[in-house]
């Protein structure tokens, strides 16, 4: 029963009620479920999903698990299909004001398999600028990876996000990876196909060193250092 004051109280039935939650601006935040508007394709903003707020990722590469644990705190479990490398993380995102949020988040693991083997160590620092519905992140990180020493190096991304319906968002994510002069971009799309379920679909982008590329045979040759390869990559996103 709602209560209200032009219309006096207002019944609804139960079975048709999908969800109750807390009103919040609707200019300011995804109406329909504003849990995933901090999340990009593989990177996240710098503001933190609700305390009690789980949601899980599926993607080309593997599962991920991510929970609000605390106020401002995310921890999160990700793994590949193979189960190696299984990373454990935990991020802080802290608000200077509505449109401004920074944070700062840790990623280990390594190879369960392998005691250990094959550790990978990512610290990094995000800004992100805007609300839920429009935003605008940058992240600054240092990848570490002792079995793969090539892909160790500074790591830069940026993602954006734009909703242009409740059940409809476009986004896109960049990234460089200085060590191995790796390239990403992920432009693509999110909608939603039920109460609490997204679906992302991007077209990647990929350039990274091709160890049997030829040497330029003279200086200034155009013989390209780097290959290229493109691909689509699909996610799926569940709250729980």
């Amino acid at each position: 029963v709602l209560r209200t004051k032009r219309l006096g109280d207002v019944s609804i039935p139960k079975q048709t009620v999908e969800s109750i939650m807390p009103y919040r601006d609707p200019k300011a935040t995804d109406r329909r479920d504003p849990i995933f508007a901090n999340r990009y394709f593989l990177m996240s903003s710098a503001e933190p999903i609700d305390p009690g707020d789980h949601y899980v990722l599926i993607n080309l590469w593997g599962p991920e698990l991510h929970m609000g644990v605390a106020r401002g705190f995310t921890a999160s479990v990700q793994t590949t299909w193979i189960a190696n490398p299984v990373l454990a993380g935990l991020r802080y995102g802290h608000p200077i004001n509505p449109y401004l949020h920074v944070g700062a988040g840790l990623l280990y693991g390594g190879d369960l398999f392998q005691r250990g083997n094959g550790n990978i160590f990512l610290p990094t620092a995000t800004a992100t600028l805007g609300d839920r519905r429009y935003n605008l992140s940058v992240s600054l990180g240092k990848l570490y990876a002792s079995e793969q020493p090539q892909l160790s190096g500074t790591f830069l991304s940026a993602g954006g996000f734009v909703a242009v319906s409740d059940r409809l968002g476009v986004l896109f994510e960049a990234g460089r990876l200085s060590g191995g002069d790796a390239r990403l971009l992920m432009p693509g799309v999110r909608w939603q196909r039920r109460r609490g379920g997204y679906i992302q679909l991007a077209a990647v982008g990929l350039s990274y060193p091709d160890p049997q590329a030829p040497e330029p045979p003279t200086a200034g040759s155009s013989v390209p250092a780097n290959k290229l390869i493109r691909f689509p990559f699909v996610s799926w996103i569940r709250r729980f």
